[in-house]
Formats: structure tokens, sequence, C-alpha cells
């Protein structure tokens, strides 16, 4: 079969809940323009500008994918991208390193506050962590960070949150989040899917790809995150969208008529005031210490 965008090459794999089937070379050009409309959205293309870029283990692969495409797009415009990751020693994938415009960094944290992401859930985890990264790069100067989600992994976060009773976790599937200070937290991969993310972070990144598997298996999963995952598996076993439009469209519903307040560590829902459940943790007095403390330690250039 040829590809339904050139009609000329063979396609390679389907579209996902579309009847579009491509070629490598049209994909890619069909997820660089969604990356670079996203970037674009939210104010993060500027000519010399500076972006700061999340890449954890457990998204490992697609970070990396992610990369590749933000500077194909941002070497036009002769961005600085700085690149935060769990370590110095995940920089090995990091292809594009070398590069002039490109700096590592790895996150600092004490170990007390790396204590509070253990055994705890999809959601628990992704909210404190991006909170700590936050808390380090603000110290750089930078008023927004960009992350690697794709959308399946953010709707199992808002349906494992509902259906645990939290319902001040929905919301992960949006372009940007905003926190009262007015740091944002920036979706690259927001509207793509993880099924087409996972494709290319497999392809082009394999051994980077084995390791975010590990780091996955890592994060705590409650009964409810194993459902969220059965519902969505399901939904993609039959090739549907719907549910992941439903989920949207339920979010949108559920906070639509109230001006719900935004945390102000990790820019999610909050129910409670300015603090999510999740980020509680941090209003000790001792853990706001420590979190002050996170910082970036800038890699060795490859």
């Amino acid at each position: 079969m040829n590809c339904s965008k050139c009609g000329v090459k063979k396609a390679v794999a389907k579209k996902p809940f579309t009847d579009q089937y491509m070629c490598l070379d049209c994909y890619m050009s069909d997820i660089y323009k969604r990356i670079k409309r996203n970037l674009s959205r939210s104010k993060q293309l500027e000519y010399r500008g500076k972006i700061a870029f999340l890449i954890p283990q457990p998204y490992l692969a697609y970070g990396l994918f992610a990369l590749r495409i933000i500077l194909a797009i941002e070497k036009k415009y002769e961005s600085e991208i700085h690149i935060i990751m769990e370590s110095c020693d995940d920089s090995k994938f990091v292809k594009d390193g070398s590069e002039k415009n490109v700096r590592i960094y790895a996150l600092q944290a004490p170990e007390e506050l790396r204590y509070l992401l253990k055994d705890e859930n999809s959601i628990a985890w992704w909210r404190r962590y991006r909170a700590i990264a936050a808390s380090s790069v603000l110290k750089l100067g930078f008023r927004s960070m960009v992350l690697p989600l794709c959308a399946e992994a953010a709707s199992k976060m808002e349906i494992s949150s509902i259906l645990s009773s939290q319902l001040d976790g929905g919301g992960e599937e949006e372009l940007y989040l905003l926190r009262p200070d007015g740091f944002s937290f920036v979706n690259a991969l927001y509207g793509i899917s993880c099924r087409e993310v996972t494709l290319f972070s497999y392809m082009m990144f394999p051994e980077a790809y084995e390791e975010q598997l590990r780091a996955e298996s890592r994060i705590g999963k409650s009964l409810v995150d194993e459902y969220a995952n059965n519902i969505l598996m399901s939904a993609i076993k039959w090739r549907s969208g719907e549910v992941l439009h439903s989920i949207d469209k339920s979010i949108a519903w559920l906070y639509g008529s109230q001006n719900v307040p935004k945390c102000k560590y990790c820019g999610g829902f909050s129910l409670k005031k300015n603090v999510c459940s999740y980020c509680e943790v941090f209003e000790d007095e001792k853990i706001n210490v420590l979190l002050s403390q996170a910082e970036l330690r800038e890699c060795k250039q490859l």
C-alpha cells in the first residue's frame, strides 16, 4: 500500500484514529508540524530564545524523539536548548549534545525529596517530579519548561485520579499548565498519540526505549492505574479515539463551570485553594526547604 499523503512511497504505519497510511517521511513531517504548532501556540518559538526541556527517565525515549524535532525547529530560530535529565549518564543518549546551542543538566535533589517520588502512583509521581524540576529551572531564569507527555499517558493519569476520587488530578491533557506565579509547563507532544511516539522512539532510540521501560516499572502502580491503563488499551485495540475525546470533554464539563485554582507547585488543577492534593507534601516546612535546594548541574559536553 502506498502512502496516503505522497502517494509514491510505501506506507509503513497507520495514523491512529484515522484512515491514513503513511510512509516514514510523510509521518515525520506530520508530527513535525504538530509539534511546531504546539510550540508556536505556547510562545516557545522566539528568535534567539531559550527553551528548558525536561526529559525524565520514564519518558526518556519519548523525550529524545521530541528533542530531535525541537532541535530541527529551533535551529531556524537560533535558540538555546537546555535539557534537564535524571542524571548525566542519560546524556549519552543525546546524539545532538555536541551542538553549540545545546546544554545538558542533571537534576540534583536531596535524597529525602526524591523519597517522595517512590512508591507513588503515576500522577502523584509526575506532579511532584515536575514541581521539583521547576524549582531548579527557575534558578536559571526560565519562566517555562517543556515536557514530553503524549496523549494516552496524560489521559491515563486523569482517569486514574478520578477513579480514586482525587478530582484535582484532571486537566493533564492540556497544551500548557500555568502556575499562579506565571511559570508554565508546556507539553510538546500535546494531542499526539503515544502509539505514534512509541513507533519513532523505538525505531530511533532503541536502547533509550529499553531504559525508559525499566524506569517506568519503578513507578508505583495502584489498582486504579492498572484499570485506567486497561480502559485505554481496550480503546487502542478497537482503534477508537472516542474514549480520549470523551475524557477531554468530561474533564472540560467537570471543571468548565468552576474557576478551578492551579497548584503553585506543579500547575495542575487544585480543589484546595492553590495546592493540589499531590503537592501538599511540599507545604511541610522541612520539605519546602529541601525543595528550594533542588538544582541543576551541567553535564560535560559530548
